[in-house]
């Protein structure tokens, strides 16, 4: 008897679970083989943000430093050494409006963005999520590009919730 109950209770366990993974918007594969940015959310938040939230899965049996490597293509002087271990580079790009967002900065000019990070290890993920200036309200998709993986385009944009 109490093994049959447990057997109903895992059922209703595994059964609740299902579903319960989050949803990927879009994907874009890396450079290096085995690695991808899995876009799960992209949405605007009060303060006239977007906020963007991703995984950058590593399936290959190397590890991938963060370090530089994430960096913006073209750092201001004044931003130099501020920006490592973080994916400061990351930003949005409106394809029609031909405008890009990069991360919106602190009053320390420091990204509003994931930091302090090392290496995402060999079969592991890592969350990660970033701030940027929201655009216009006729905007509902944007291009997510994180240097050294493919740009993820079409992401829709979710609207700000009431």
């Amino acid at each position: 008897m109490f093994r049959m109950l447990r057997i109903i209770f895992c059922v209703f366990i595994l059964i609740g679970t299902m579903g319960a993974t989050t949803k990927i918007l879009g994907s874009g594969d890396g450079e290096k083989s085995g690695s991808r940015i899995d876009v799960t959310e992209l949405k605007r938040v009060s303060g006239d943000m977007v906020s963007l939230k991703f995984v950058l899965v590593n399936d290959s049996n190397d590890g991938i430093p963060i370090s530089y490597n994430f960096l913006p293509a073209q750092e201001a002087p004044s931003q130099m050494g501020l920006d490592t271990d973080s994916i400061a580079g990351v930003y949005l790009t409106d394809t029609a409006g031909a405008t890009k967002y990069t991360v919106v900065r602190d009053a320390h000019g420091l990204c509003v963005c994931s930091t302090g990070l090392s290496t995402v290890g060999s079969k592991s993920k890592l969350n990660l999520w970033a701030k940027f200036p929201a655009p216009p309200n006729s905007v509902t998709k944007l291009t997510v590009t994180l240097p050294h993986f493919q740009p993820v385009e079409d992401v829709p944009l979710k609207p700000l919730s009431k």
